[in-house]
């Protein structure tokens, strides 16, 4: 009787720290949406070989929908971050990440959380001010 060892399954992703590319196929980059927000992993519409987020908010999205970079650890205030911590101090207190854009004049929101104490938080917001165009926002 010949013995047949089980398949292996896929390998263990690792968990999203910064910088977040969404390139490594070896890293888990999940993505929670909130509000009726609806994200993907897709093609970057400017250079084929980076892949990039997808948010849309339809007209039915609540004002505040959108989508956290996080693994589901049991649901809300129990998510996983980054596997280390955003590395703000003092004199280092603002992040940067690229929009891209279908139109100018779009509000865009980051808002950054402590993942153990959703009561720790800072959020900004700017405005897109270009069409069909990358912008590299400061927050």
């Amino acid at each position: 009787m010949e013995v047949v060892s089980p398949c292996p399954g896929p390998p263990a992703l690792t968990q999203m720290d910064l910088p977040v590319t969404f390139d490594d196929a070896t890293v888990n980059y999940s993505l929670i949406d909130f509000g009726s927000a609806a994200s993907t992993i897709v093609v970057d519409p400017t250079d084929s070989t980076n892949t990039v987020v997808q948010t849309v908010k339809s007209s039915g999205s609540q004002p505040w929908a959108g989508t956290s970079l996080a693994e589901p650890n049991g649901g809300a205030n129990s998510d996983i971050g980054f596997l280390n911590p955003i590395p703000f101090t003092p004199l280092a207190t603002s992040m940067s990440v690229r929009v891209w854009s279908t139109g100018s004049g779009i509000p865009v929101r980051l808002k950054v959380e402590l993942d153990t104490d959703n009561t720790i938080t800072c959020e900004t917001e700017t405005t897109t001010t270009a069409t069909n165009a990358w912008r590299l926002g400061v927050f």
